[in-house]
C-alpha cells in the first residue's frame, strides 16, 4: 500500500449500503430491477495501470439503440480534470477509440430488499468471459440518449464519472489481493444534487464473489465519491 494513501475516496460495505438504501424514486427503482450493477474483467483496468501516465477511469452513463442501460470505461491519461469549471467539464467526451461496454449486468429489487448493505457483501454473480467494446462514436451517441431519458437526465447532469487515481485511491483498489473482476453497483447520494445517480466500484475474486477483508484498514475497499459531485466540480 502506497504510504501517501488516504481513504477520503474508499467506503466500507457499510457505506455502500447506504447508497442503496438512500434510493427512493419509485421509477429509478423499477429501473434497477433490471440493472443495477454489472461486473467487468480486472485485465481492462490493471492494463491501462501499467501506463506510466494513467490519471484514472472515466466511465460513461449510455443508453444503447434498445434503450437498454450500460456503462463504457475507458483509462485517461495525462488528464486533468476541470474542477469547478462547468464550461470545461461539459466539453469532455470520449477519447478512446474504443472503450469497454459492461457486461453480465443484473438487476435487483431493492424493495423488498430489507438489508441493502447484507446484499452487496453476500453478491455473487456470474463472471465475464469476453469483452465487448463499443466505438467512441456510439458512446458519444449513447450517452446523450441517457441525457435526454426522462428518468435519468434528473439525477446526472454530466452522465460520467470519472475515477481519479488521486493519492493512488484507483491503484490501491485495483491491486487487492485476489481482485480478479470489477463489479459496480448503482446508488444515490442525496447531498450531490443534480448528480445524486452515483457509481460504487467493489473487488470481485475468480469465483464471482465480493471480496471482503478483516482488517480495519482495508474495510475500506470500495471506490466512490468520483467527479462530478454537485454541480460543478
Amino acid at each position: 500500500m502506497p504510504e501517501k494513501i488516504t481513504f477520503d475516496h474508499l467506503i466500507k460495505y457499510s457505506e455502500a449500503g447506504s447508497y442503496l438504501n438512500n434510493i427512493k424514486d419509485k421509477e429509478l427503482l423499477n429501473n434497477f430491477k433490471i440493472h443495477i450493477g454489472g461486473t467487468i474483467n480486472a485485465s481492462h483496468f490493471q492494463g491501462w495501470l501499467q501506463d506510466n501516465s494513467f490519471s484514472g477511469i472515466m466511465i460513461w452513463f449510455c443508453l444503447d439503440e434498445f434503450g437498454d442501460f450500460y456503462l463504457a470505461f475507458e483509462g485517461k491519461s495525462d488528464f486533468s480534470y476541470p474542477e469547478n469549471d462547468s464550461d470545461e467539464i461539459e466539453k469532455i467526451t470520449p477519447a478512446s477509440a474504443e472503450l469497454i461496454r459492461s457486461t453480465m449486468i443484473f438487476g435487483r429489487d431493492l424493495s423488498n430488499e430489507s438489508n441493502r448493505e447484507s446484499y452487496i457483501r453476500s453478491n455473487k454473480t456470474s463472471v465475464p468471459t469476453n469483452e465487448i467494446k463499443v466505438s467512441k462514436a456510439d458512446v458519444e451517441v449513447a450517452s446523450k440518449k441517457f441525457l435526454s431519458h426522462q428518468i435519468y437526465r434528473q439525477y446526472q447532469k454530466y452522465g460520467f464519472a470519472y475515477f481519479g487515481n488521486t493519492e493512488e485511491h484507483v491503484s490501491f483498489f485495483l491491486k487487492q489481493s485476489g481482485l480478479e473482476h470489477v463489479r459496480y453497483y448503482l446508488g444515490f447520494d442525496p447531498s450531490v444534487k443534480v448528480n445524486n445517480l452515483r457509481i460504487i466500484l467493489a473487488p470481485v475474486g475468480m469465483d464471482g464473489k465480493n471480496l471482503e477483508f478483516e482488517s480495519v484498514e482495508k474495510e475500506y475497499q470500495l471506490l466512490q465519491r468520483s467527479v462530478p459531485p454537485p454541480p460543478n466540480n
